[in-house]
């Protein structure tokens, strides 16, 4: 008897340790693979080695064995998986497949999702022609053609696409953000210009690092008032696009790692934006000037980050103004946008000017560090007003002042813009042509030395030369003796005559 309970506990153990019950029925096989937290809602089937999807039946296990478990959000990342079945019913909200290897995608494998959100098909190896409209068919709608309703956000980042059907979006009525980032298109040909500008709802689009040498005007024809992030980053861009004027709505651009050498003055700038309030111009390997007018379209500006340009030498200080003409009078309205973060991080900077921002008080965040600033008058009231500022603002974060550092000229180099503040240090002006006073100290006292040593050095040669002391400059005849050069002594055997 003894023995027969043993078993019975040993087999028992077994069946706790090595998988749930369900219902007495058996094991359930997607939790076995899988980590289900009912609590959160969230199925998490990451970098399990899975080459394909669960089946109907398995599905149906997880739900039987707890009605109440909603499934909010499902992730299939880092597998093996190639092609995406047909789910069943489920109430999914947000479905990840990113950094798999799918190929294919069944006609309406999404049909029965009817309450997803989001889904993310990125880092996979999807084709213009495994990406047709019908694998997005939604329900039967008598106002929408066959919608996905809810779903809003879609990633498609990473994959072989070089163009998009024409159709491929017809289904969403309410996409609201798309990013098609790393793919490899090269040029937006007229499906994919269509298939974009053809999205009503769209508020974000991330376009970067497709390799683009140019943007469509007609790209923002369709989401023109909707629109308001766009991120261009790592393209090929050489010009600000002119696509851009109709995106009239835009509340935030990244300008991120163009090809741009200059922006504003006689070259192209911003459009009229007027209610964009975040813009990144940064990490730009050929940008040197920022011109005159290059930002004044944009009144509404808040947040401005423009770091790692290395070749980014000058800020023009007219470069966020704008200048209103009143009517037919003369009189002149000045206005700059209401910045309150500034970011010049790590460029080429040696100078900033105070009329680039109106009320410098007002910023919130300013990091100006590494730049290579130079210490002359023209920085002073960096030294005197903007350093303050900086400190009063960045008491939790230090090195927002203290690494504001001095690198020209020579004799200031290394020494913080936040010393010569509590020093009251007043800098010099650079001379007009570029001459170095300050560099004259070791001449000047090398020529009064030589002076002093000099003169009693000559004078004392002179009397030398004079005396013809010791040879040391040969014989220097007396002037009688030119005298007697003509004479010729008469000899003592000579005759004399009376």
């Amino acid at each position: 008897m003894r023995l027969l309970w043993t078993a019975v506990t040993l087999i028992c153990t077994i069946n706790f340790v090595h998988g749930k019950t369900n219902n007495g029925t058996g094991k359930i096989e997607i939790c076995d693979t899988c980590l289900c937290n009912v609590n959160e809602k969230y199925l998490n089937c990451a970098d399990q080695n899975l080459y394909k999807l669960f089946e109907a039946k398995d599905w149906d296990a997880l739900i039987s064995a707890n009605k109440t478990a909603v499934l909010d959000k499902v992730e299939f990342k880092k597998n093996g998986i190639e092609v995406i079945t047909i789910f069943p019913k489920l109430d999914i909200r947000s479905l990840s497949f990113q950094h798999n290897k799918i190929r294919q995608i069944e006609d309406r494998a999404f049909f029965n999702l009817t309450t997803l959100e989001r889904l993310d098909l990125s880092d996979n190896k999807l084709t213009r022609e495994a990406l047709q409209s019908k694998v997005f068919e939604g329900h039967y709608d008598s106002k929408l053609y066959e919608p996905l309703t809810n779903l809003k956000w879609l990633n498609l980042a990473s994959n072989d696409l070089h163009t998009l059907d024409l159709d491929l979006f017809d289904h969403f009525p309410n996409l609201e953000t798309l990013i098609l980032a790393h793919n490899q298109f090269r040029i937006l040909d007229g499906n994919t210009v269509n298939a974009i500008s053809g999205i009503p709802k769209l508020q974000v689009l991330d376009m970067s690092a497709m390799e683009l040498k140019e943007i469509p005007s007609s790209l923002f024809h369709g989401p023109r008032n909707t629109l308001k992030v766009l991120n261009l980053t790592g393209n090929l861009l050489t010009e600000i696009p002119d696509a851009l004027h109709y995106a009239a709505n835009l509340v935030e651009l990244v300008l991120d790692d163009l090809l741009i050498e200059h922006i504003g003055g006689n070259y192209s700038r911003l459009p009229k934006l007027n209610k964009l309030e975040k813009l990144s111009i940064s990490f730009m390997r050929k940008l040197q000037t920022i011109e005159e007018g290059a930002f004044s379209g944009l009144p509404a500006l808040r947040e401005f980050n423009c770091q790692s340009n290395l070749h980014l030498n000058s800020i023009h200080p007219h470069s966020f103004n704008s200048t209103e003409i009143h009517g037919n009078s003369s009189g002149t309205n000045v206005d700059w946008p209401p910045i309150q973060s500034l970011i010049l991080y790590s460029n080429n900077l040696s100078v900033i000017s105070k009329e680039l921002i109106l009320y410098w008080k007002e910023i919130d965040e300013i990091d100006i560090r590494y730049n290579p600033w130079k210490c002359a008058c023209e920085n002073q009231w960096m030294v005197n007003e903007l350093i303050p500022m900086i400190k009063e603002k960045s008491k939790k974060n230090p090195s927002l002042y203290e690494d504001i550092k001095c690198d020209h000229p020579i004799e200031m180099k290394g020494r913080s813009f936040d010393d010569l503040n509590l020093k009251h240090v007043g800098m010099r002006c650079e001379d007009y042509y570029g001459r170095r006073p300050e560099r004259d100290g070791p001449i000047l006292v090398g020529i009064f030395i030589g002076i002093l040593i000099g003169i009693p050095v000559t004078m004392a040669a002179l009397f030398l030369y004079r005396r013809g002391c010791f040879g040391i400059f040969g014989y220097r005849p007396n002037p009688a003796d030119y005298g007697r050069a003509f004479y010729k002594r008469t000899e003592l055997r000579e005759d004399l005559h009376i």
